[in-house]
């Protein structure tokens, strides 16, 4: 690359198909380092880097990428097939490939395998590719730690703190755009910000942003309520001005006269007067201040407390069958064994990419032989099918059960108008519209792929409360130390084709019982 790369942007707006805009008047100039992009879901963080790189065109303002011939290498969210990129970088083995493969333990030939790979060892390949060719130019990585092991996030930390050029990274990783990001752009609410430093430094610049915007939204609500006390005191006294004139006039007597009476009469006018044109002065002082009133930001906040409308098992077990054996292709996962979930487990299902977790959780859901309310299986990756049904599914329901769903995606921090008018949602409102879509049901097990996966970090949050609040049996899989150790306290390791159980108290033993 002859030059640092750099991307402008001036006035920048965009809007899907003549709908509402996503953000407008976004200013940046970026350069070399890497620049975190956070948000909540939906606010259009994917959208923005489909602009800065090149896929989609902005609906107004300016965009210039430096130099001109500046290319993205771009990671995707999605994993349904490998791309052009994993299949250039299967058949090359040039120094650059050969160190990405040793460095996120690829697998050779697995592009061409690609169905019976795990997501994360999928995950893998589509990070080697987008890094491969990088050198200084412009590199695009949205969500890059989901589905990565604990050995896959510290090696993708380890090569991003590596990359040169300029590095536009999505992520709710916030100790990874801690330790990364030298800018974050903070997208929400139709505003991209950008702040110096990683996630701890933004979010705190942006909290001191809210307070002193609420401090000056305070301030002008207070002074419009003095204004509108003022006017009103002064429309009453102008109000009495105009009733003594009145009075005097009606109670003039037959001696009065008009040189007498007129002072008076003159002074009780002019104060009418006087009280009348402050009375004037005070509605447009008031009109000003109910402008400056509405122009002052109110930000919109969505999300809040969530409960899962969980319920316990009649019997002792929510699940007990003989599941197997599991396979891939000529690899054994697991051979066939008994699995008992009593009725309040809370078990941890772990291992390395590729060990089977995801084909063992769905070996569990087929055989749940209860009602099909009481289960819960979210799948780890939604694809475009299984994201468009998720909403349409959503609009199907009957109008009270709609409402509700749509009134807990907005307490897991979705706006439903914005989902509602998507043809696609994105993966991280689609696993709410799902997780929505079962709050209000009487669920007696969940079996949860990477729950955490494209969730924001107040999302997060939320979701760890009402899952440790849950009464029935939860089987989880998750790289998320914090939301494990939170919500579960029973460990399955699976690896090799084997099985242990592991409590907090007890080390680990064989599975079979």
């Amino acid at each position: 690359m002859p030059s640092s790369p750099r991307v402008l942007a001036r006035g920048l707006a965009f809007a899907h198909g003549g709908g509402p805009p996503l953000f407008t008047s976004v200013d940046l100039d970026l350069g070399p380092g890497v620049h975190a992009v956070v948000g909540p879901n939906g606010a259009g963080k994917t959208t923005l880097l489909r602009l800065l790189a090149g896929e989609l065109e902005p609906t107004a303002g300016a965009l210039r990428r430096e130099p001109a011939e500046l290319r993205a290498h771009r990671l995707r969210q999605t994993l349904d097939a490998p791309t052009e990129e994993v299949e250039r970088l299967a058949a090359c083995w040039d120094g650059e490939a050969c160190r990405l493969r040793a460095r996120l333990a690829l697998d050779d030939g697995g592009p061409f395998r690609w169905p019976t790979l795990s997501p994360g060892e999928r995950q893998r390949w589509q990070l080697a590719a987008a890094l491969h060719g990088h050198d200084d130019g412009l590199l695009v990585l949205d969500e890059p730690t989901n589905h990565l092991d604990a050995t896959g996030r510290e090696a993708l930390r380890g090569l991003l703190g590596e990359a040169r050029g300029l590095v536009l990274l999505v992520s709710h990783d916030r100790a990874l755009v801690d330790a990364l990001a030298s800018h974050t752009l903070w997208v929400e609410a139709g505003r991209v910000r950008c702040f110096a430093g990683g996630y701890a430094a933004a979010s705190e610049q942006r909290a001191a942003e809210r307070e002193a915007s609420r401090r000056e939204r305070s301030a002008r609500r207070r002074e419009l309520t003095r204004l509108g006390r003022e006017r009103a005191a002064r429309r009453e006294r102008a109000a009495g001005a105009a009733r003594a004139i009145s009075t005097r006039t009606r109670s003039k007597g037959v001696r009065d006269s008009d040189a007498r009476s007129a002072p008076r009469k003159g002074r009780a006018v002019d104060a009418a007067a006087t009280h009348a044109r402050a009375a004037g002065q005070l509605d447009a002082r008031v009109r000003r201040a109910e402008e400056a009133l509405a122009s002052a930001p109110l930000e919109r906040v969505l999300g809040g407390p969530i409960t899962l409308e969980g319920r316990r098992a009649a019997g002792r077990f929510a699940l007990r069958a003989s599941v197997g054996p599991l396979a891939v292709g000529a690899r054994l996962l697991l051979p066939r064994r008994p699995f008992v979930v009593a009725r309040d487990a809370r078990v941890h299902l772990a291992g390395p990419n590729g060990a089977g977790k995801s084909t063992l959780l769905r070996a569990l859901a087929t055989r749940w032989d209860g009602p099909a309310e009481g289960l819960l299986h979210l799948p780890q990756d939604l694809d475009e099918p299984a994201r468009r049904a998720a909403l349409a599914d959503t609009l199907a329901l009957p109008a009270d059960a709609r409402g509700e769903v749509l009134g807990l995606l907005a307490a897991l921090g979705v706006d439903p108008k914005a989902v509602l008018k998507t043809p696609l949602p994105s993966p991280g409102e689609a696993r709410k519209l799902l997780l929505a879509g079962a709050l209000h049901r009487p669920t007696r097990l969940l079996l949860l792929d990477e729950p955490e996966g494209h969730l924001d970090a107040p999302s997060r949050e939320r979701l760890e409360d009402a899952l440790e609040a849950f009464p029935g049996a939860l089987v989880l899989v998750s790289h998320d130390d914090c939301l494990a150790e939170r919500t579960c306290d029973t460990r399955w390791w699976l690896e090799g084709g084997a099985l242990r159980e592991e409590t907090r108290t007890g080390g680990p033993r064989d599975h079979d019982r």
